[in-house]
């Protein structure tokens, strides 16, 4: 039977830190790591962490059916397969409603969860980020998540002189695409249907720096709770340790591993080996440790991913953010129906600070392994729009908040994709 004075000193507990839990920061000091903090028993239980799970989503916005928890290849009987080819819909990972607040007091900066309407907090709604990285149908030009290795679906360039070697596109994401073209491609498939926008492409990776309570992300994955039953380490250095020169060999840059690599592990995070086949020459094979947070595949490195909803401008003094959090009205180079929301460093180095309530630097003069831990590279003057996570052979740079401004929205290149993302009315 539980006891009852347990059940009374646990809700007592929550009343006092008000039904949340979260994580802090010291802007004045080096250390990537965070404090937990509020309620201690939510960063073991994680309750809304835990509801993020995979599925197939159907175009109307629909769950066509969730997959395995333990195997996604399933569906959630654990017994049928899931057929994650397009047919059934586009796979996603759910990340449920939840509720946030960030507070700065001095060097302090702090990040609330709640699952439950806290007063000052901000709602975040249920969205869909995709399960894999976007692919695309070949024949309508519908951006998609699924895993599939048909000629309809030839990721990269859609150079179909790979097909058939160890160096094909086939069932890989797609890449030589604008982020002008992503969100075009998205909105094809119908009304919700968009790159990341900055509600979600902030939700889920606070969540993740709120799990393991650290920036430096490339720690060792650890599947192992620390003594307080908390998370620790992170995902490993994920898709990031390529030669150079042997990818530009290989297939010029193109992306080379397939969606769909940590499909097996369900909604659990974790790491699944890929081994590339004659990627460091002919009979020459690389092993790769593709990361999975919760259901989202390659959360940083591989490719760079695309983030709309933000048109930054270098006037040469000034590097401007301007925000649109809206799955409507999203345009390029303007920043009409924008909103100013804080500057970008004018020269690279890492992320040190934050601007407030944005995942993008104030300040790049740290380290790999002090801050915010992943590197930032200012554009030049113009408009510029932010690349994000870095690629296969960014080593110690990437992370999930590597950015990267370099290019406007009309920037194609092979190592250039994006995700497919479900934000509902």
């Amino acid at each position: 039977m539980t006891n009852i004075t347990e059940i009374r000193r646990t809700l007592k507990q929550r009343e006092e830190t008000g039904y949340w839990y979260g994580i802090e920061e010291d802007t004045a000091q080096a250390t990537p790591d965070f404090t937990r903090i509020g309620d201690m028993a939510m960063h073991q239980e994680l309750p809304i962490q835990k509801k993020m799970k995979r599925c197939l989503l159907l175009d109307s916005g629909e769950v066509n059916y969730y997959t395995g928890a333990i195997d996604g290849t399933k569906k959630e009987d654990g017994t049928t397969a899931a057929d994650l080819s397009g047919v059934d819909g586009q796979w996603q990972t759910e990340v449920p409603a939840h509720y946030y607040k960030e507070e700065h007091e001095g060097t302090i900066v702090r990040y609330k969860f709640s699952e439950l309407p806290v007063p000052g907090f901000t709602y975040i709604q249920k969205h869909y980020v995709s399960a894999g990285e976007a692919a695309i149908h070949r024949p309508t030009g519908k951006l998609a998540c699924v895993v599939n290795n048909s000629a309809d679906y030839r990721g990269g360039d859609n150079n179909s002189s790979y097909d058939g070697q160890s160096n094909t596109l086939l069932g890989r994401p797609v890449t030589d695409i604008s982020l002008t073209d992503s969100r075009s491609a998205a909105q094809l498939r119908g009304t919700g249907w968009i790159t990341e926008i900055p509600t979600i492409s902030k939700a889920w990776r606070r969540l993740l720096f709120c799990e393991y309570a650290t920036r430096n992300i490339q720690q060792p994955f650890n599947p192992n709770l620390d003594a307080n039953g908390c998370k620790q380490g992170g995902l490993g250095p994920g898709v990031t340790t390529a030669s150079s020169s042997e990818w530009s060999n290989f297939n010029g840059y193109r992306p080379f591993v397939p969606i769909g690599v940590t499909a097996s592990l369900g909604n659990a995070t974790g790491v699944a080996s890929y081994v590339a086949t004659d990627f460091g020459g002919a009979g020459v094979n690389r092993t790769f440790e593709v990361p999975s947070y919760r259901g989202i595949e390659n959360p940083f490195g591989h490719i760079w991913k695309w983030w709309d909803g933000y048109n930054l401008y270098n006037d040469g003094s000034n590097f401007t953010i301007y925000e649109r959090d809206s799955i409507s009205g999203l345009a390029d180079a303007t920043s009409t129906g924008y909103t100013e929301v804080g500057t970008l460093p004018l020269s690279n180095g890492y992320a040190t600070e934050m601007n407030p309530g944005l995942l993008l630097p104030s300040l790049a003069n740290a380290s790999s392994t002090t801050k915010w831990c992943d590197s930032y590279y200012a554009g030049s003057t113009g408009w510029r729009v932010p690349l994000v996570g870095g690629t296969a052979s960014a080593g110690a740079s990437a992370g999930l908040v590597y950015v990267y401004t370099f290019h406007g929205a009309s920037r194609t290149y092979t190592t250039i994709g994006s995700r497919l993302c479900f934000f509902g009315a």
